[in-house]
């Protein structure tokens, strides 16, 4: 197999796009990247772009009024059941 000579491990592409250290860790949680991950410069500015459009918390509005939504269907004598 032969390595793509476009991929670049995120810390260096970090760096050499300046993208602040909080933004990149919260990039790195988003697309479930580990460290050393080898990204294109490319696919590494579409991912900080898409990170940085998410709500905080990762909750968009029409996610959260589903959720609303479904947990107003739920009877009001169901137990509250935790693990």
């Amino acid at each position: 197999m032969t390595k793509n000579n476009n991929l670049r491990p995120v810390e260096k592409l970090c760096k050499e796009t300046k993208t602040p250290g909080y933004v990149f860790e919260g990039v790195k949680v988003f697309k479930g990247w580990a460290t050393g991950k080898e990204v294109t410069e490319k696919d590494f500015c579409t991912a900080v772009k898409e990170f940085l459009a998410e709500p905080a918390g990762g909750i968009t509005a029409v996610s959260h009024r589903k959720t609303l939504r479904d947990k107003s269907k739920e009877p009001a004598d169901k137990p509250d059941i935790k693990d």
